[in-house]
């Protein structure tokens, strides 16, 4: 039977610090609908890493969610910030390589990027990609190459968000889904999220100025109607109960 840890520790942060992408895969939301450009404010992101600071995180954060980080122009500094305040953490980065080259990849890792995971979509810089890896290593560059499996049975439907048969639709048996109690999701609007299988935001809570973010993701009612739901094994709500994802505790 699987175990599911159900206690709000929060194990990977998430931060969407530009909302665009340079693909448009069918199992993402810019492959069904294209976000406009959102750009989160430099006094957002730095407020966030001070937040992570106050609790001494030690857990992964990474400027990332379901977008191309490498987008953003800043991101360089922001690793370079998380590296001097967060020394503990884990610093990553989730790509699709596009914008890849050694000299970019260089200067992050110089910054405080400890590791970063190219999600292989598409064949054509594959070949550039795995050359990355050989010269920096495999403990810093991951790839995680998608171009010959079967999508449909390692990708869920993304809160029902889509409507592909390459896709699973099932409904999977009812075990408690942990993404919303380990899982700090920040968009570029300066609001939490349910999850990042969320992606259509369908659930948003907006964070204050005076606010801490730890605060707002531990005591917000809506999120937290949302855990007691999935802690009793139930997903009646939307969008938990559109979603596929089958529950597993990878943290």
């Amino acid at each position: 039977m699987l175990k599911i840890d159900m206690t709000n520790e929060v194990k990977a942060v998430t931060v969407c610090t530009i909302s665009v992408c340079t693909q448009r895969c069918f199992h993402c939301v810019h492959g069904v609908a294209v976000p406009p450009l959102r750009i989160m404010e430099e006094k957002f992101v730095y407020k966030i890493v001070d937040d992570l600071t106050a609790i001494e995180y030690k857990n992964r954060l990474s400027f990332f969610c379901g977008n191309e980080p490498l987008l953003d122009p800043r991101l360089e500094d922001f690793f370079a910030y998380a590296s001097e305040k967060l020394s503990g953490a884990i610093l990553t980065l989730v790509s699709n390589g596009d914008l890849a080259t050694s000299k970019v990849l260089q200067r992050l890792f110089n910054a405080g990027m400890k590791k970063i995971i190219f999600s292989l979509h598409s064949a054509k810089r594959k070949e550039e990609l795995y050359e990355y890896q050989r010269e920096f290593g495999e403990v810093k560059i991951v790839v995680a190459d998608y171009v010959n499996i079967d999508m449909s049975k390692r990708l869920h439907n993304h809160g029902g968000l889509i409507k592909s048969n390459r896709v699973s639709q099932q409904r999977y048996p009812a075990t408690g889904c942990t993404l919303p109690f380990k899982q700090l999701v920040v968009y570029p609007d300066n609001t939490i999220g349910l999850c990042c299988a969320d992606m259509k935001e369908n659930i948003k809570v907006k964070v204050q100025a005076h606010e801490s973010i730890l605060d707002v993701f531990y005591k917000n009612k809506e999120l937290n109607d949302y855990r007691k739901m999935l802690a009793l094994n139930k997903r009646d709500t939307f969008p938990c109960s559109e979603c596929s994802y089958s529950g597993k505790d990878y943290f």
